[in-house]
């Protein structure tokens, strides 16, 4: 069991999640299950469900649905998070598909034609060529792909000749030949992170379902995880050094069953000072 967690991105970049109630290891800090009132049976003494109407079913059976579309979504987001930001990228990238190569409203073609390309591209690229690669799923059904791209010189960008908002040059990618490319060079590693997983929605999960929704190369790093179990007369104290240190905080509420639950999220960066380490003694 734990009540903290502490992951390190990079080097110098750490996220700690303080939980107001003990996790056990290997479950979800969320729910997964459905939160069904009980009543002990009068004949054997065992818990029952009790019995609901058919509307009263009708609209658990609907809630279990949505907290299961929400669920895959945040583990696909976390997920993609987490190999996002523990690594150092080059170029944002767009894929788009010509309708007349590719039917973009069919996502096991768009993901066939994607994939073909990827696994090209790390055939001609030398062995560090890093990515992680996203669909998003447009309102008219079509799909196109996002990506962060490291270490891929040898794929060919060329100048577009146009210029996103901060003046940095877009360049399209001369090697893909399914449909139009861009590719901006990345300024900023932590917000590509968070910009990339907001293509991942409940529509998209809802389209996609039981099927892969990012790809990343092998050689992608990830977090390491740390997790700890603290006692209260250690926990205050540790928490109000994290609010001093972190630039960012967010609070976030879960219900479990009938609970209500906290976790909250510290982020610092030691800027490569090992003094600056929060160490728990």
């Amino acid at each position: 069991m734990y009540n903290v967690k502490i992951k390190k991105f990079r080097t110098n970049e750490f996220q700690i999640r303080v939980y107001s109630h003990g996790v056990i290891e290997g479950r979800p800090n969320n729910d997964s299950s459905d939160s069904f009132l009980e009543e002990i049976e009068p004949f054997s003494g065992e818990s029952v469900e009790l019995c609901m109407d058919f509307d009263e079913l009708e609209r658990q059976q609907e809630l279990k649905k949505e907290h299961s579309l929400i669920s895959s979504r945040n583990r696909t987001k976390q997920k993609i998070y987490d190999i996002a930001r523990s690594n150092d990228w080059d170029y944002f990238v767009t894929f788009t598909f010509n309708p007349n190569k590719v039917n973009r409203f069919d996502y096991d073609s768009c993901v066939k034609k994607l994939s073909k390309w990827l696994n090209h591209c790390k055939e001609r690229c030398n062995s560090s060529f890093k990515y992680i690669v996203v669909p998003e799923h447009h309102a008219n059904g079509a799909y196109h792909f996002h990506g962060l791209f490291a270490n891929c010189e040898e794929l060919k960008m060329t100048p577009s000749g146009h210029y996103d908002s901060k003046g940095r040059t877009i360049y399209n990618i001369g090697t893909y030949r399914f449909g139009f490319t861009t590719a901006t060079p990345v300024s900023n590693n932590t917000a590509v992170t968070r910009y990339i997983t907001k293509y991942t929605t409940k529509d998209l999960v809802l389209a996609t379902k039981g099927r892969k929704r990012y790809w990343s190369s092998r050689n992608c790093d990830l977090p390491t995880e740390e997790t700890l179990l603290l006692s209260p007369d250690i926990r205050i104290p540790y928490e109000d050094i994290l609010r001093k240190k972190s630039h960012y905080f967010k609070s976030h509420t879960i219900n479990i069953g009938f609970q209500e639950r906290e976790i909250r999220y510290y982020e610092y960066n030691t800027f490569g000072n090992e003094d600056d380490f929060i160490d728990i003694e």
